[in-house]
């Protein structure tokens, strides 16, 4: 369907969404999800179950079952209890929970007591009207919920000091390959991890043999080679499309990256975008 597609193809698409009080031995499954659905334990007790493992939860804690996996989960007999939940898809909803600590390996969240993730999610149940802005509204309460679980969980982590290197690495990475098109310079890049130009620098340097100036250029050089493949584009839009104003300056990098200038590139490459299909 059209519909569920473009729920897909969206950042975070919120897929439903609840609060409930549950009676003792009160179980769901085991079934299977299309989509990502997390719970979050309000108060009492029960256990999670997977294909791997079971999980006892409390008050605090909450669990993510991933689309298509078999999973079974119940209130405990004496103290059962009462949770809120969230389902979404999206482009980025793996990404987001992976930032907050989860995965297949590991599906269980302990942030802890967090009344702020409690009224969200009692929020979002009270939104029961459908009118024009109610989806905005969902939407906006399932960020606040993902942006407090990832802003406790990044408290949590370990201090392994290669763990935090990759993670700053990762996330440099991450946001050149995300504004690469724009004039972006290697001072933004650090401001926007929160490191020391000269130590991020330093970290590429170390990890990944190579300056970030050099590596912004060598991204930028390979959209633009994939770019230069098809013949409806111009080198000033191609110049343009990976962050070059001045088109002099856009074939100078790339003739000093390819050893042939774009046009060069062009001729030799010419008719392979139409049969690789690439762009």
């Amino acid at each position: 369907m059209k519909l569920h597609s473009e729920m897909r193809s969206v950042d975070l698409y919120v897929h439903e969404y609840g609060v409930e009080n549950c009676e003792p031995g009160h179980y769901f499954g085991p079934a299977v999800r299309e989509f990502f659905l997390f719970h979050y334990v309000f108060s009492g007790r029960g256990f999670f179950r997977t294909s791997e493992n079971t999980y006892d939860l409390h008050e605090g804690q909450g669990f993510l079952i991933f689309p298509d996996d078999l999973n079974y989960y119940q209130a405990d007999e004496g103290s059962p209890w009462s949770y809120g939940w969230l389902g979404v898809t999206g482009i980025n909803a793996e990404e987001y929970f992976h930032q907050c600590g989860l995965s297949r390996k590991n599906p269980i969240w302990n942030g802890g007591k967090d009344d702020f993730i409690e009224d969200c999610l009692l929020k979002m149940d009270s939104a029961m009207r459908l009118d024009a802005t109610r989806h905005l509204k969902l939407t906006g309460y399932a960020y606040l919920i993902l942006s407090r679980m990832i802003e406790k969980s990044s408290r949590q982590q370990p201090r392994d000091v290669s763990n935090r290197h990759e993670a700053y690495l990762q996330a440099a990475v991450r946001y050149m390959e995300q504004n690469y098109y724009r004039n972006i310079r290697i001072s933004e890049v650090a401001e926007n991890i929160g490191l020391d130009r000269s130590y991020l620098g330093f970290l590429f340097k170390k990890n990944l043999n190579i300056s970030m100036q050099d590596f912004l250029a060598d991204l930028r050089m390979n959209k633009a080679c994939r770019l230069l493949r098809n013949p409806e584009l111009r080198v000033a839009d191609v110049s343009r499309s990976v962050g070059y104003s001045d088109q002099l300056q856009f074939s100078k990098v790339f003739k000093a990256h390819q050893g042939l200038s774009p046009l060069e590139y062009r001729k030799r490459c010419g008719g392979q975008y139409g049969s690789s299909g690439n762009l």
